[in-house]
């Protein structure tokens, strides 16, 4: 039982820290502005999904 415990806390504990970095991050008005045209660029297939994310992750976490 205490195994299975301390498994669901652990679980809970990165859950909880992905839920947050999405939130932060989809909340981010930088962010929500550049994604529409990133999608729209993949479509086009003037860039990569990879080099988008990259790209949309670099300015999330070069913010001041």
């Amino acid at each position: 039982f205490l195994r299975n415990r301390q498994q669901q806390e652990e679980t809970t504990l990165f859950e909880t820290i992905e839920s947050e970095l999405k939130r932060n991050f989809y909340d981010n008005t930088l962010i929500s502005k550049a994604i529409p045209l990133a999608v729209e660029d993949i479509k086009n297939g003037r860039i990569s999904p990879y080099r988008a994310a990259q790209q949309l992750l670099g300015h999330y976490f070069s913010k001041p």
